[in-house]
Parts: C-alpha cells; structure tokens; sequence
C-alpha cells in the first residue's frame, strides 16, 4: 500500500512534477554542474517521484556513468529508465543504501516528507564514496509562516506542525556538521 500523501501515480501528479521541474530544474542543475558533474560520474537520485532530474543526470554521466533513481513509488521513472538511467523501489528511511559508492547523491524536496531525516541523513552520507557529493535541495519549515494562521481544530493544527515537525528539535541539528556549505534551500557536503 502506497501511504505517501502526494502519490505518484495520480493523474495531477504528471503537472505537478512538471510544475516542480519548471520551478527548480534550472537551479539543481547549477548547483550540480558547479560540482563538476559529468561523464563516469555514478549518482543516486534519492526521491525520484519525476523523471526530470533523473534524466538530466543521466545526460550528463552518459553511457559511462550510472544513476540509480529510487523512491517509495517509482512508477513514473520506471518508464524513464534507460542506459545509465535505472530505477528501483527504495524508502530511504528503512531500506539500506544500495551497495555501491556514488559520487553524488542528490534529494529534492524529500526530507521535508519524512519523519526520521537523520536516518535518511546517514543513508545518504554513507553512500558516499570518498570524496563525493552530498546535495539536498529541500523546503525549510522555518522560513515559512504558519500554514494555517487562524487554527480552530485538528486539521489546521496538524497543517501547522509542518513548521516545526519536532516540538523539542528543528531536525536538522543531527545532520547540519556533516555540511560544508550552505545555500539557500540547498545544502551541499563532500565526503
């Protein structure tokens, strides 16, 4: 059973990847491109959902490289798999990281859906190779105001948690001294 809120095989799903891809494609790929991205390069696409970045890294690691794309749902970039494109069925929360070292790994707008981000965190890290790439794009709670600034029952309150998920921490204090820099709404770590 597919318990994630934003199903991936949704018919709005389809505009809603594209709406994403429009928002953000140009600026993941500036941070990935800065790193120096390319030919040979294995990368893990944590979060797939769409096919937008999965392929664009596939294009630029070539027949050469390799980019397993995994998401709980991967019904959209099972069909987008190709050469250096593959994709699997992952919970990056409980599944452990697949077996070989990548020189990136990239998530976009994942961790804000997950309870346990410091498991998906040390997932994520120990994927590395020496030396690789950690890059998290995602929505920070803290920058956002109230979803629901006139509360009056259970569903706003519920709504508003999304600002701050753990009342006795922001989640992000287990995972920030693995950064070595920081920007907006992306951070990126090198191993």
């Amino acid at each position: 059973m597919n318990r994630y809120l934003l199903d991936n095989r949704r018919p709005e799903a389809g505009e809603r990847f594209a709406a994403l891809a429009e928002m953000f494609d140009a600026w993941t790929f500036r941070h990935l491109d800065d790193l120096g991205l390319g030919e040979g390069w294995r990368c893990w696409e944590v979060g797939a959902g769409g096919v937008s970045v999965p392929r664009g890294l596939a294009e630029r690691v070539g027949t050469s490289g390799r980019v397993p794309a995994t998401d709980i749902d991967v019904s959209r970039a099972e069909r987008a798999a190709g050469r250096a494109l593959g994709s699997r069925r992952h919970d990056v929360t409980r599944d452990p990281q697949p077996a070989e070292a990548f020189d990136l790994v990239h998530a976009r707008l994942v961790l804000m859906h997950l309870k346990d981000r410091a498991a998906a965190m040390r997932v994520m890290i120990d994927a590395l190779r020496p030396g690789g790439w950690l890059v998290i794009e995602d929505g920070d709670p803290a920058l956002q105001p109230l979803a629901c600034p006139d509360e009056r029952g259970p569903n706003e309150a519920l709504a508003n948690r999304l600002r701050t998920p753990d009342p006795n921490a922001d989640g992000r204090a287990e995972w920030t001294s693995h950064t070595v820099a920081r920007r907006p709404g992306c951070c990126v770590g090198q191993t």
